[in-house]
């Protein structure tokens, strides 16, 4: 005998019904009907026509014909075999069930009992009830007094789910690997909980994560003081002190935010051997370097295409620094932490705590450093931090220059753009103190904040701009040759294009007899495409796969989308530096009024893992 399926209902989250078949119902598509249904679910009562009129239709003329027609459409719904039915007469309106799911009725069932005696299983069951919020989508302001029954059942609502999930945590303090996930529940329902917070740092201190839980104290202590104007109270404290000192926690930042590996804390590690061409651009940062005692330009700026020796480049600002006595501290910006507010900067911080001792930092960078001690106020003033910052680089530049490096600033934070552009506004009062920074150049302009503190630079004459271009093929192949001299350089430089990040992670995969590019140029590209639409992509595929030029009228016939939608790819991927045109005649048309197809040319190194990858993804995604 074939097993009976109930209807099942949805109110914690958008309204759904999901019928004896499995699928979902299709609801009437009015919202004030829809908002009926929902209330005369959750209510499980019969009503008064006088009452739902009053409650969803106090304006118009005639409210009983407007209840009758979301009636009919209800009445359509529920009679389509869902075993549930709409129960009215002349006076009274109400819904008949039956055996149906409802996990409105669930969750109050439990609130009816006592939240404190149900069994854990019971808990998680109920937990992952809470889809979302109680009617989600289906407020009515100008029907007040549903809207206000509404909000109230909502408010009851969250308060249960606050219930469940600190029982939870509770019942599993002692196996804080499962308790979290209901804590990080917690935080994300109310981002202004004390309890949560706290819930979270204890338990990841109890799973020796302490960088993790500083971190999370961090993020709390900003939170706190962005939305209440106040630090957080005793509870989050207390649960910050109790944390087991790290041996490193004065080393790193957590593994979401910390720079990582090499004792300078160095954006990347730099390559092996002396670099390989780029005279003119050393011959600038010797320049550069040299006028930094007596006042020259206050930040460099290195940018290029990814794998273009961006961040080769800071490693030799840093050397030369070191070559004049100084030193140079340095850190990076992850894409994945662009919400991290001051996260550069953090890490920063930390690679001057490594060569200084513990007691160097004034205790005034404590909110961001947490683990000096004296951020309980939060950030609180933040001219006063800014001065704190810049006090600290301007000690380390009386005894000797300084260099700060900054590696991948298109994904710095809004906080730490306007901290660059103060603390790079203030060197003139510290001869020997130089910023440099490195920036993809396709996707500055897509940071507005970094684009506009580089803009504001550029025009009180504060910016020197080094843009690196491809290597010579010369210098491709002296790259190459230093991995073996054996290899087949002109084969690497023709599919390289002068990168030179393609052409050793080339050279590399031919020692390895492997013909493709390798994992790094792979997620490389794999990361530069997940920008791109499915329409710009499917371009590039077709592109690249025709050679290095081509004209629109090449691409044309191939792509499945008309010639304004062709030239509007051309544009995105020009503008994201995936090609670029070589005559001068602007792309209006397919064809330009000489009869003649403007060339494009398409710079990608590794033109072919470009196509395998690019169709992979578009594939995927269809």
């Amino acid at each position: 005998m074939q097993r009976h399926i109930p209807l099942r209902v949805r109110l914690l989250g958008e309204l759904q019904l999901v019928g004896v078949d499995g699928k979902a119902l299709a609801l009437p598509a009015s919202r004030k009907t829809r908002a009926l249904l929902g209330y005369l679910i959750a209510t499980g009562q019969v009503h008064r026509r006088e009452r739902l009129c009053n409650l969803f239709w106090d304006g118009p003329d005639d409210p009983r014909a407007e209840l009758r027609w979301s009636l009919s459409k209800i009445r359509a719904l529920l009679g389509d075999g869902s075993r549930a039915r709409l129960v009215a007469d002349r006076e009274r309106v109400g819904i008949e069930l039956g055996d149906a799911l409802v996990d409105h009725a669930v969750v109050r069932s439990l609130a009816a009992s006592s939240v404190s005696a149900a069994t854990t299983k019971v808990l998680t069951e109920t937990v992952a009830l809470f889809g979302g919020e109680f009617l989600d989508e289906l407020d009515l302001p100008l029907c007040y007094r549903y809207q206000e029954w509404c909000i109230a059942e909502r408010e009851a609502m969250s308060q249960l789910r606050f219930r469940v999930l600190a029982a939870l945590i509770a019942r599993l303090e002692d196996v804080p690997t499962d308790a979290l996930p209901y804590a990080y529940a917690f935080v994300a329902a109310d981002p202004l909980s004390e309890a949560g917070h706290a819930a979270v740092v204890r338990l990841l201190g109890k799973m020796g994560r302490t960088n993790d839980a500083l971190v999370h104290y961090e993020r709390a202590h900003r939170i706190f003081e962005a939305e209440l104007g106040a630090p957080p109270g005793e509870e989050l404290k207390a649960a910050r002190q109790a944390l087991r000192p790290s041996p490193i926690a004065g080393a790193r930042a957590a593994p979401s935010g910390a720079a990582r590996g090499t004792p300078d804390d160095a954006p990347r590690p730099a390559a092996s051997g002396p670099m390989v061409g780029r005279d003119a651009e050393r011959t600038s940062i010797d320049r550069l370097v040299g006028m930094a005692a007596d006042g020259g330009p206050d930040v460099i700026l290195v940018t290029g295409e990814p794998g273009i020796g961006k961040s080769h480049m800071l490693g030799y600002f840093s050397e030369r620094m070191a070559a004049a006595g100084g030193r140079a501290f340095t850190a990076r910006a992850f894409e994945a932490e662009t919400a991290r507010s001051y996260g550069i900067w953090i890490d920063l911080l930390r690679s001057v705590q490594r060569q200084r001792p513990r007691n160097g930092l004034p205790s005034l960078l404590g909110p961001l450093l947490p683990e000096l001690g004296g951020g309980e106020g939060g950030i609180g003033n933040r001219s006063q931090l800014f001065d704190a910052i810049v006090d600290v680089f301007h000690g380390l530049a009386a005894d000797a220059p300084v260099g700060i490096a900054l590696d991948d600033v298109q994904w710095i934070d809004d906080a730490s753009a306007s901290l660059l552009h103060y603390v790079a506004r203030r060197t003139e009062a510290a001869p020997g103190l130089v910023i440099a920074c490195a920036a993809r150049s396709g996707e500055i302009e897509d940071n507005i904040a970094v684009s506009r503190v580089l803009r504001s630079l550029v025009r009180d004459g504060r910016l020197t701009e080094i843009e690196l271009d491809t290597l010579s093929a010369e210098h491709t192949a002296e790259l190459v040759r230093r991995l073996d001299p054996a290899l087949d350089a002109a084969q690497i430089i023709a599919a390289s294009d002068g990168n030179p990040l393609f052409a050793l992670e080339l050279a590399r995969a031919h020692l390895r007899g492997d013909p493709g590019p390798g994992r790094t140029v792979k997620a490389l590209i794999e990361g530069q495409l997940a920008g791109l639409t499915d329409q710009v992509r499917e371009t590039l595929v077709w592109a690249a796969a025709h050679g290095r030029t081509f004209t629109p009228e090449d691409l044309a016939p191939l792509a499945p989308f008309d010639a304004a939608g062709l030239l509007m790819a051309l544009g995105s991927l020009s503008g994201a530096g995936w090609c670029g045109r070589q005559a001068a005649t602007p792309m209006t048309s397919p064809t330009t009024s000489s009869g003649k197809s403007p060339t494009a040319a398409c710079p990608i190194p590794g033109a072919s893992c470009c196509i395998d990858i690019s169709r992979a993804r578009f594939d995927r995604r269809r």
